[in-house]
């Protein structure tokens, strides 16, 4: 079968219910000064789950930073954000797990992070916990059927042309014009591995709401391999901001360039580890 008839098959394709390989990571923000008294939602994205070391807690929730943390990522969000993120700190925010519907991506229930969390300087990650983690399990199993699916972060070397899954949401609208997430899955092939980061060329370009998932080896359904990474970023390269002359004079760099056009960054296991 060809790697094309492969990721085809596989593309956006979620697996079974009971394994939720990611739960969307919510934020908020109150600023009553501004007129801002109840919480409003300002971003969401994937994130996932690996088991902890820490006695009081069984995992650590794993995301990207510039969801939980807006205020440290101003240039990730439109013109209009930075107006009033840069007047936001830690205690204007909060943020939630949100369990997602399959089908119709509406949410089914959602529990409350911690206030407390870890972050590394200019990288797009945190490491939080959930606030009630007993509650979570409890509720998660028993009102839908669905168990905590952690991942196990691999260090061991990626080889190219791997095959990878990506695990995370979709954002879009329904039939009413109504913004929705639905959770997805996204297959691709490593195209270039190193210690930090991971570049990987999917069938589709990866999807907004993809950030903050795990990404693990191989194509599949219901089984744990070794996650590789979290989704970072998608590759959008302008392909007018090189000047002719340049150009001209380095035609093999940009021809390089635009062929990584629509690629995914993936921050390896590696740097996701250096924060625990």
């Amino acid at each position: 079968m060809s790697t094309k008839t492969v990721l085809k098959r596989a593309c956006y394709q979620y697996g079974s219910p009971a394994l939720r390989k990611s739960l969307l990571l919510c934020s908020y923000f109150r600023k009553p000064e501004f007129g801002v008294t109840q919480w409003e939602e300002l971003s969401r994205t994937s994130a996932f789950f690996i088991k902890s070391k820490l006695k009081v807690k069984k995992y650590h929730v794993i995301s990207a930073a510039h969801t939980s943390h807006p205020f440290l990522f101003p240039k990730f969000y439109p013109e209009e954000y930075p107006r009033f993120l840069k007047f936001l700190s830690e205690s204007d925010c909060r943020n939630s797990l949100q369990l997602r519907d399959l089908e119709s991506g509406t949410v089914l229930k959602e529990w409350d992070l911690s206030k407390k969390s870890w972050l590394e300087n200019g990288k797009d990650l945190v490491i939080t916990h959930l606030q009630e983690e007993d509650k979570f399990l409890e509720e998660l199993e028993r009102d839908f059927s669905i168990t905590v699916t952690p991942m196990e972060l691999s260090t061991a070397p990626v080889a190219s042309n791997s095959l990878v899954t990506f695990y995370g949401h979709d954002f879009t609208k329904d039939t009413e014009g109504n913004e929705v997430f639905l959770p997805t899955s996204l297959v691709g092939r490593v195209r270039y591995a190193g210690s930090s980061k991971i570049v990987v060329k999917t069938l589709e370009p990866s999807v907004m709401g993809m950030c903050g998932g795990p990404v693990l080896l191989g194509d599949h359904e219901d089984g744990n391999p070794a996650c590789i990474g979290m989704v970072e970023a998608k590759v959008a390269i302008n392909q007018n901001a090189t000047p002719k002359s340049e150009a001209e004079a380095d035609a093999r760099e940009e021809s390089s360039l635009k062929d990584l056009n629509d690629h995914t960054v993936v921050m390896s296991s590696k740097e996701i580890l250096k924060l625990l």
